[in-house]
């Protein structure tokens, strides 16, 4: 067998070799010459495409520009400036002309372009060639006109357009002629030819006779032509039509290949490799014929051994020609019942439900279907139908299997019930988790071991800004999102090797989209299988942003209280002491004044006016007790702060020393400030002169400034004080220096009274300063570390219309006024009770006195008609002066009471009740004062009683 197929090889190689060299060599190389030929016919035509396209080009160049406003302001205006600003950097593929001629053709703009790009003055011959084309596009219908020429061995195309201005209306003011020159050289770049040469000729030249047998064959209505040449090569020629379809030239493409000598080349490399061929076919003949019988026999074998694996198989596996079942294995007998004597040479559509569906009528086709068919292989779902009746879910495929006897169909069909029965519980709990986890608040994840993302819930989106899908695209976003302080607390907790089970939680913040911040309640589960495999991470993130948020708040509302409670009771504290040392100090000042008048040795005067110093200091002391309490009489008027601190200067520079310089620096534009002048300058005394000691023994500066600062939502947070401010325009005193600082431990101290670092220090300069900040609803900041300085600012409300401070209130003289009658003074206080008595019986009156207030209204009511004034203590105990003074008031209206007491008027203006015959007297009063309070009430009180007011009046 293998002889007789080498045989026959060898013979019908023989044949093929003789009839191939009967052949002569011309016709081959004939058939070279019409391949070569249709090659040059098509490049003819793609050239015919592209001169076609780069005439429109050019015509829509010409337009744009013909239409183009500046153009026809150029005609009419002749702007020089046109040339070099417009057409200079106009730059185009090819080399170009620009010219305008005007309505009577003159020549307004001439310019071409050379090859290297610059753009010079087009020559004479160029404008008379385009003149008779500018002309006849003017005055034709459409204004516009496009044709070829040959020049000079160059292709040139040429295209017309009237100017019109872009308004509409056809005036036209001139025409617009734009070419463009296309070389050999440029030609052959377009067609990207190698192996053509590319000459032009104008109608009528004279040149190669294939160039004139073109000019005679070519026309409008044939415009290609090609012809072998003598030489072997082949010519093309191209019909240029001009305006109006009149022949403008002819454009020549030489193949620059000798296909005689190529053919021939050809022929004889293919003979010498068609004789290799043949002397080497004899072994590869031999080997093929061997091979294929091998595998005729190996196909033998295979197809028993696969008989033998479908017989073994428990998948239905069948087989089928011309619509009747050929083979049928065992585990076709299982699925469906069928023996194989009952089903064998029967059409497989009894496997199949009668009402068949798409699916099934689809499988059945595929029986019939060509080997070709696509659809074979592919496994589908359909219902298959059991010899008892039962149908069943199946899948199946259907394929082609070759044998010796032919093509048949391969079945496989696999009994899909117990699979259809777990995915739909399969599908029912995913279905269930997926709801779960979908409709949870909560940001879930699910991590795989290799770090990959393989679930996020959708909830992600309303705690991150974030779609899921982008981070299951970027497995790290959400590192990226974490807040770069919290990173390393979320890497040591990711990192450790929890076991299973263990949840950890923790909280961190990440970056919103939309540059919030959010906090995270974040948790880690490792997950394993039963048997011990590692899964991955479950992550649960909820957003506890609301509740930090009211964390924060609470604990900032705490801190609040805690520090209003702690600066109430030391104020209370404070002014209760106060109030006692102010009682006290009215026996030392009023018997050391009370001394002083008398004609005494220079000693005793000496020693008396230790005393009164001392109880001045001490009244000072107490005025600042005052101040950190919030009580400080006040004096307020709109004052300039930059203006009265330095009409201070000579009182500060004094106060801190040589050593230290003051540097004042005020911004223009400042705001004025309701307040009072002698506080401001105490405040503005005491922080400088804390800066100056923070120096120590060296040298410094301290620099003081002044600005306007706007206070809106949140600007007081971290500031001292925590009252609610009201936003707007605040005056900022800044009082800044470079000593020694102030300690962490020492800070939340600093502003409690008598606490002080310092050896001589009292502890009442920054408590009095926070006091009058306070009393004049403003607050003040601290930014200090130490040894690198402190720096306090103050901020008070800026008034709405400001005025230059005026001049401070003077204590009245002491004068020798005298008076008469009969006065009342009421005083819990035995000293003070003195004190007063003696006063008014040195200024001529009589005196009474009561310990409390229900004795003085006692004595009132006995004497009423002779007290001309009281003097009233407002803190007493049994009856309170404000207790005291409604019933006095309920006696007699008219009587004035002069009230007493050692809190500041603004703190008792609620007993003071507006009435015109009440004086308030601040503790402790000095002599001229008690007197000046007591002449006013003296002169204020009529002769006799008054009728009773009503009760509750």
């Amino acid at each position: 067998m293998r002889r007789k197929a080498s045989l026959v090889i060898l013979l019908l190689t023989l044949g093929i070799l003789l009839a191939l060299a009967g052949l002569s060599d011309r016709v081959v190389i004939g058939g070279f010459l019409r391949v070569e030929s249709e090659s040059i016919r098509n490049r003819m035509m793609d050239f015919s495409a592209i001169l076609h396209r780069e005439a429109e080009t050019l015509a829509a160049f010409a337009r744009d520009y013909a239409t183009w406003d500046e153009t026809a302001v150029y005609l009419r205006d002749a702007n020089p400036g046109f040339v070099t600003s417009s057409i200079s950097r106009v730059t185009f593929d090819q080399i170009d002309g620009f010219f305008l001629f005007d309505r009577d053709m003159a020549i307004r703009l001439a310019l071409a372009r050379g090859p290297t790009g610059e753009t010079v003055e087009a020559g004479v011959g160029e404008v008379l060639r385009v003149r008779d084309l500018a002309r006849a596009a003017l005055e034709s219908r459409t204004g516009a006109a496009l044709t070829r020429l040959v020049d000079e061995g160059h292709l040139v195309l040429v295209a017309a357009c009237a100017v019109r201005p872009t308004s509409g209306n056809d005036v036209r003011s001139g025409i617009l002629v734009h070419t463009r020159s296309f070389s050999p050289a440029a030609l052959d770049a377009l067609l990207r030819g190698t192996d053509i040469r590319i000459s032009m000729h104008r109608p009528g030249e004279s040149g190669p006779p294939d160039v004139r047998e073109a000019a005679r064959r070519l026309s409008p209505r044939a415009p290609t032509w090609s012809t072998p040449l003598s030489d072997g090569r082949v010519a093309g020629h191209l019909f240029l039509a001009g305006a109006g379809g009149a022949p403008a030239g002819l454009l020549r493409i030489e193949s620059a290949r000798d296909l005689f000598a190529h053919g021939r080349r050809a022929f004889r490399v293919f003979l010498l490799t068609l004789a290799a061929v043949c002397v080497l076919f004899g072994i590869p003949a031999a080997w093929l014929v061997g091979r294929l019988v091998r595998a005729d026999v190996a196909r033998s074998e295979g197809e028993d051994r696969f008989r033998a694996v479908t017989e073994s198989a428990r998948d239905a596996i069948f087989a089928v020609r011309d619509d009747r079942i050929v083979s049928w294995n065992r585990g076709a007998g299982l699925t469906f019942g069928h023996a194989p004597g009952d089903i064998l040479g029967r059409s497989p559509a009894l496997l199949f439900p009668p009402e068949q569906n798409d699916e099934i009528a689809e499988a059945l086709a595929l029986l019939r279907a060509p080997a070709t068919d696509p659809m074979l292989g592919v496994p589908r779902e359909v219902w298959a139908l059991r010899r008892n009746g039962q149908e069943f879910p199946a899948e199946i495929s259907v394929g082609t299997w070759n044998t010796r006897e032919g093509e048949f169909r391969s079945v496989i069909l696999r009994d899909i019930t117990d699979r259809r029965r777990d995915e739909a519980a399969l599908r029912a709990s995913e279905t269930k988790y997926r709801i779960i986890s979908n409709h949870t608040s909560d940001w879930e994840l699910w991590t795989a071991p290799d770090g990959r993302l393989l679930y996020t819930s959708p909830s992600c989106e309303q705690i991150t800004g974030r779609p899921a899908q982008a981070f299951l695209d970027d497995p790290d976003l959400v590192r990226k999102i974490v807040h770069a302080d919290d990173l390393p607390l979320l890497a040591g907790h990711c990192g450790h090797d929890a076991s299973a089970g263990r949840v950890d939680e923790i909280e961190f913040r990440i970056l919103h989209r939309d540059g919030g911040v959010r906090w995270i309640a974040h948790t880690c589960l490792r997950v394993y299988d039963d048997g011990g495999t590692y899964l991955g991470i479950r992550t649960s993130n909820r957003d506890i942003t609301a509740r930090r948020s009211a964390e924060d708040e609470k604990a900032r509302l705490e801190e609040q209280v805690r520090t209003a409670q702690k600066l109430e009771s030391l104020g209370v504290l404070a002014g209760g002491i106060a109030h006692d040392f102010n009682n006290l100090l009215v026996g030392v000042l009023g018997n050391a004044e009370m001394a002083l008048d008398a004609d005494l040795p220079a000693s005793v005067r000496e020693s008396l006016e230790g005393i009164r110093s001392a109880g001045s200091r001490a009244a000072d002391l107490v005025r600042q007790m005052l101040a950190y309490s919030g009580r400080t009489p006040t004096t307020l008027r709109s004052i300039d702060v930059d203006a009265a601190l330095r009409e201070s200067m000579p009182l500060l520079r004094a106060a801190i020393g040589h050593r230290i310089e003051l540097d004042l620096a005020g911004s223009p534009g400042t705001p004025p400030v309701e307040a009072d002048p002698a506080q401001i300058r105490q405040m503005a005394l005491n922080l400088i002169v804390n800066a100056a000691e923070s120096f120590g023994e060296r040298t410094g500066v301290v620099r003081v400034r002044i600005r306007c600062v706007h206070a809106g939502p949140g600007f007081f947070e971290g500031a001292i004080l925590h009252d609610r401010l009201h936003e707007g325009a605040y005056v900022a005193i800044e009082v800044e220096d470079e000593g020694c600082g102030i300690a962490d431990a020492e800070l939340p101290r600093i502003f409690d009274p008598f606490f002080s670092t310092k050896f001589t220090g009292r502890g009442l300069g920054l408590p009095v300063v926070l006091g009058i900040v306070r009393a004049h609803h403003g607050n003040i900041r601290i930014r200090t570390a130490p040894q690198r300085g402190t720096c306090v600012t103050a901020y008070l409300p800026a008034a709405g219309v400001g005025g230059p401070a005026g001049p401070a209130p003077s204590p009245p003289a002491i004068s020798s006024w005298k008076g008469s009658g009969l006065v009342l003074v009421i005083d819990d206080e035995d000293l003070v009770r003195d004190v007063a008595r003696r006063m008014i019986e040195r200024m001529g009156f009589q005196v009474i006195t009561a310990g409390d207030g229900v004795e003085g209204i006692r004595l009132f009511r006995e004497r009423a008609a002779e007290i001309r004034a009281v003097v009233l203590d407002l803190t007493m105990p049994r009856m309170d002066g404000e207790a005291t003074l409604r019933e006095i008031r309920a006696i007699r209206r008219d009587v004035f009471v002069i009230l007493a007491s050692g809190f500041t008027e603004r703190d008792v203006s609620a007993a003071l009740r507006n009435d015109p015959a009440v004086l308030f007297l601040q503790k402790p009063f000095r002599q001229p004062l008690f007197v000046d309070r007591l002449r006013k009430a003296s002169e204020g009180s009529t002769a006799g009683p008054a009728p009773a007011a009503p009760p509750g009046g």
